[in-house]
């Protein structure tokens, strides 16, 4: 089709489109689009398509976002729910401080307690041992098969505190 026409009908001298003059001549059977005519419907449809490219980002990221937050606020309205090593928000400084114990953490999907908590289950429970590593965290695992993730306040304290409470130290190793 010579001069960019379109099959479209007759139509008349001084049609326009969008305010774009677009019929030179009046011709049956098809449109005659000018080169103007052409560039103001290529850049319609770019700006339509980065627009919706623009507002599908912009709804996916508030999709994760509230997916996100909801997950973190159902996590934090069951206080009973303990949080272990694979929790999905830990806190980036908890995890990078296991160092290169990071991995295993993970993997044995250990219970994160205090150490307040620790003690009172070294008094209670039957331990199997665990490990004190020398990023301060400790690792305990009891008889029935509980295995817990503490940070002792100061490194060997959990050495001093078995011996204050005359508590058997077997089963534990260090780094």
């Amino acid at each position: 089709m010579g001069d960019g026409g379109l099959e479209m009908g007759t139509f008349p001298k001084g049609t326009s489109w969008g305010g774009v003059m677009c019929c030179k001549n009046e011709v049956k059977g098809r449109l005659i689009i000018g080169e103007n005519m052409k560039k103001v419907w290529l850049a319609s449809v770019g700006f339509l398509f980065v627009v919706s490219m623009i507002y599908g980002a912009a709804l996916a990221s508030e999709l994760v976002e509230k997916s996100d937050t909801q997950a973190v606020e159902a996590e934090q309205e069951k206080p009973g729910l303990p949080l272990t090593t694979q929790s999905k928000h830990l806190d980036r400084a908890m995890t990078d401080s296991w160092g290169a114990q990071k991995g295993f953490f993970i993997m044995q999907n250990l219970t994160i307690i205090d150490w307040e908590q620790a003690k009172a289950i070294l008094k209670k429970e039957k331990i199997r041992g665990g490990k004190q590593y020398h990023t301060g965290w400790l690792t305990i695992y009891t008889i029935n098969g509980s295995h817990y993730l503490t940070k002792q306040p100061n490194i060997d304290l959990l050495f001093d505190f078995l011996k204050e409470n005359k508590l058997n130290a077997e089963g534990f190793g260090t780094e």
